[in-house]
């Protein structure tokens, strides 16, 4: 399906006709300015692949902003983000697109929010969902709440760069979960958020007993840019309220300085407000930590 460059509206149709299988197709460094919706998945086996025209060749390394300049870019105009999901969504597997806030956009709950929170049952949320090779950002100067929430099951990140996640007044991540089941694969990403730059737990759940589970984060840069001083909230780099079966490895966690909380690179603490929390079965091995006002 062939999207003529900035026609939202031939987007968004797009989105909703796909079925499993179908590819997308995006003009490359085409500007896409719009809030756009997820559908039910449809029918059948396999994914709905939503692309530039052109997309990087080596699928197994990180892009940077600098190749993602050719990609087309799907931006927010306002404080809505730009991709959401309905009940039952899934099936999608974005590669090689930028998704941001355009210049108008000052403020943002989230960029990208794979599930709405309100989903009852497992059925209603979202599942296989990837995001591979994509630019997620905030602007210097705009405040998000978070750049990808992944409130869904079986969801990925990865080979992809989320920067200018960051607020002023709130927590704000790169990559956050606090109402989804998993399994979540974080793996190869560049990671900017100001609060945390990952976080699972930490709010209400919509879908009883639900708690982040089998998790892999795997060889990321969590990162916070010293130029952010005490403009945004920083707190900590990973974060678990509510999580188990965990394994990260292999991560380079640099830059938390003590400002809204005291730094840690790793921190575990279940959330006294849920009585379902629960932080168990985590390993972490074979990290680098640099630059942090604390350990674990």
């Amino acid at each position: 399906i062939d999207v003529p460059a900035g026609d939202t509206r031939a987007l968004q149709a797009a989105f909703d006709a796909a079925a499993p299988g179908d590819e997308i197709v995006l003009p490359d460094r085409a500007v896409f300015s719009g809030n756009f919706t997820l559908p039910v998945r449809k029918a059948g086996s396999g994914r709905v692949i939503v692309r530039s025209a052109t997309i990087p060749a080596d699928s197994s390394r990180r892009v940077t902003p600098a190749v993602a300049a050719t990609f087309a870019k799907i931006l927010t105009p306002n404080d809505i983000a730009v991709l959401r999901t309905a009940h039952g969504a899934g099936g999608w597997h974005f590669v090689g697109v930028e998704f941001g806030m355009g210049p108008t956009s000052q403020e943002t709950f989230g960029i990208v929010l794979i599930g709405t929170t309100f989903e009852k049952t497992l059925a209603e949320m979202p599942d296989d969902v990837v995001f591979d090779r994509v630019y997620v950002h905030g602007t210097p100067t705009a405040s998000t709440r978070r750049c990808i929430a992944l409130n869904g099951r079986a969801a990925a990140v990865v080979h992809s760069w989320l920067a200018e996640c960051h607020h002023t007044g709130f927590d704000a991540q790169a990559i956050v979960s606090w109402a989804g089941q998993g399994p979540f694969l974080i793996e190869d990403n560049y990671l900017e958020g100001s609060g945390q730059d990952i976080h699972f737990g930490g709010g209400d759940v919509s879908v009883p007993g639900v708690i982040p589970s089998d998790i892999t984060i795997r060889r990321n840069h969590l990162h916070k840019p010293l130029t952010w001083g005490r403009k945004w909230l920083v707190k900590n780099s990973f974060e678990m309220k509510s999580a188990q079966r965990v394994l990260f490895e292999q991560n380079f966690v640099e830059n938390s300085w003590f400002h809204g909380q005291a730094g840690f690179a790793i921190v575990s603490s279940p959330a006294p407000d849920s009585p379902q929390a629960i932080v168990q079965d985590v390993t972490v091995r074979d990290n680098i930590f640099r630059r942090t006002a604390g350990g674990v």
